[in-house]
Formats: structure tokens, C-alpha cells, sequence
């Protein structure tokens, strides 16, 4: 992650989708993560924080990161997202996000039918199994962090795994991962 869009912006055609797109298939896995992508939309140019989930068959799906962190200035370099993307893995529904939209637990939530208590039937759809969150929580917020993954796994019913960075990077932050799988009791 970083403010140099233009430097280090890449195309969906570019070397790392191409790296998944090898990669999940030599593996026969699933892969995902996020890079900043370039796209020209009536000669201008956008650059996304986006997450990318590759199959093995090369078929994938992008999600563009919702809620932009103002105080990193992170909304004058990238562009934001409008819509979600679910994926399905042998019938588990899991629900993509980036950094983040963690903080806003609107864009996580479930559809109101998925309780019980609505008297409405499930919404199958909408609703998900796991939310994936991949990060860059450096250390000074990483118990906000931690609580947040507690919070959306206990309001959501669901698990929520999730998936941040390490090291230090070019301005002196530090990076304590601090990755976890959380359950639905939190």
C-alpha cells in the first residue's frame, strides 16, 4: 500500500493479477489480496485500493475498498468503491473487504432477514458466512484493530478472519500483523 499511485499503479492486465492468476492455478487454490489499480474512465485516470480473488480456472473477482482513510490523505490519491463482492466456496458465502471499511460496521452487516428474530425468510443472496478483511493497521492502532474483528464477527453472526501486514515500511511504521480468525462469540 502506498500514496505513489501513479508510480507503482498497475492494470488488471498487469504483472501481479497475471502472478495470480498462475499462481491459483499451478496451486489449484484460491488466492486474494489487494494492489492499487489503474483504470481510465473517460480519458481520466482512477487508481482503486483493490482486492482481487483469483481461482483456480483464472476467473476472479475484484472488490474496490468503500471507505477511504481521509487522515492517511488516502482519498486525494485513490478513487472509492460502490459495491460488494461476495464470494462462495463450497457453499460458504464470504464477504470481502478492505483495511479500513472495517471501522464502518454498516457495510458489513447482514440483511436483517438472515435473523431469525426479523419473521422474514433468509435472504440467501445477501447474506454471508465469513467476512475477510485484508489490512494496514500499524501498531499504534492494532488494538482497535483486534476489537473491531471481535465486534463485526459478534454483530454479524458470523466469522471473520482477518489479514494485516507486517514490517516496517517506507515512512518508519510499524506493522505488528496481529492476524487472527475470529468466531462468531467473538
Amino acid at each position: 500500500f502506498s500514496m505513489h499511485t501513479e508510480a507503482l499503479a498497475e492494470t488488471m492486465a498487469g504483472p501481479t493479477v497475471d502472478w495470480m492468476r498462475k499462481t491459483a492455478a499451478q496451486q489449484k487454490s484460491l488466492l486474494t489480496g489487494s494492489l492499487i489499480i489503474k483504470e481510465i474512465q473517460n480519458g481520466d485516470p482512477f487508481y482503486f485500493n483493490r482486492l482481487v480473488w483469483m481461482q483456480p480456472d483464472g476467473h476472479f473477482g475484484y472488490y474496490d475498498k468503500r471507505h477511504l482513510f481521509a487522515y492517511g490523505k488516502e482519498d486525494r490519491y485513490y478513487s472509492s468503491g460502490n459495491r460488494r463482492l461476495l464470494a462462495s466456496v463450497k457453499g460458504w458465502k464470504i464477504n470481502l473487504q478492505v483495511c479500513y471499511d472495517l471501522r464502518f460496521p454498516v457495510w458489513q452487516r447482514q440483511p436483517a432477514s438472515v435473523s431469525p428474530l426479523a419473521g422474514e425468510p433468509v435472504q440467501e443472496e445477501h447474506a454471508y458466512d465469513i467476512l475477510v478483511v485484508v489490512a494496514n493497521w500499524p501498531v499504534t492502532r492494532i488494538h482497535a484493530w483486534k476489537t473491531l474483528l471481535q465486534a463485526r464477527a459478534i454483530e454479524n453472526q458470523s466469522f471473520v478472519i482477518g489479514v494485516n501486514r507486517t514490517g516496517t515500511d517506507g515512512n518508519d511504521l510499524a506493522y505488528p500483523g496481529e492476524s487472527m480468525v475470529v468466531s462468531a462469540l467473538g
